[in-house]
């Protein structure tokens, strides 16, 4: 429908596509225990930070830290960090395709977090390195690259994938995994080929 193209080509305009540099970390930073404290106060700021365009160099280094330092927290198998500062009782997590976990949905902190955590009991080892990130504003996609070495089995798996949330009051408010990368690029809104790489970081 004509409406429908006018608001794609709209997100795609918008977009901003970076790589994300990335590392473990063993322990949580000072920031990430003040705001485990205090998760209002980091959902104010977050807030403030995301009402910001994708064009912002603040809003781009704030997501690129949040991005980073979520995913470090899961491969260190600190799911408490996550549910504690980035969902709340209405967050709502989804999984689009073959998942051991069933595709939900999950709502509230505590569900998301439950469901983490049994899928962390399926591995030995699991890594999960954000490889870009593509803002369109009202939705943020991440493109993962996962390793994992299966419990008992030591089956390896790698996997591609796509993570989709939608912000509200700064915290997530729907977060959705997809199998398939570029169905998760066209739930966000936006199309891989069509997405610039963003200029050189601020």
């Amino acid at each position: 429908m004509p409406g429908e193209n006018v608001e794609i080509m709209r997100r795609v305009h918008e977009a901003v596509r970076e790589e994300i540099e990335f590392r473990d970390r063993p322990r949580r930073s000072l920031g990430e225990r003040l705001f485990a404290r205090f998760p209002r106060l980091g959902w104010r700021l977050s807030e403030r930070i995301l009402s910001r365009p994708p064009s912002s160099g603040l809003r781009r280094r704030f997501l690129r830290l949040v991005t980073r330092r979520g995913y470090a927290s899961l491969n260190r198998r600190d799911v408490a960090l996550n549910e504690r500062v980035l969902y709340d009782e209405h967050s709502e997590l989804v999984m689009h395709g073959d998942f051991p976990l069933g595709t939900g949905p999950f709502r509230g902190a505590k569900a998301i977090a439950d469901a983490y955590r049994e899928w962390l009991t399926a591995w030995d080892e699991q890594r999960i390195v954000p490889r870009e990130l593509i803002d369109a504003g009202d939705k943020v996609a991440v493109i993962t690259d996962e390793v994992a070495t299966g419990a008992g089995s030591g089956i390896e798996m790698a996997m591609r994938r796509c993570e989709v949330v939608t912000m509200r009051d700064g915290r997530i408010d729907r977060h959705e995994l997809f199998q398939d990368w570029e169905e998760g690029l066209r739930a966000a809104g936006v199309s891989e080929r069509a997405i610039p790489a963003a200029e050189a970081r601020p």
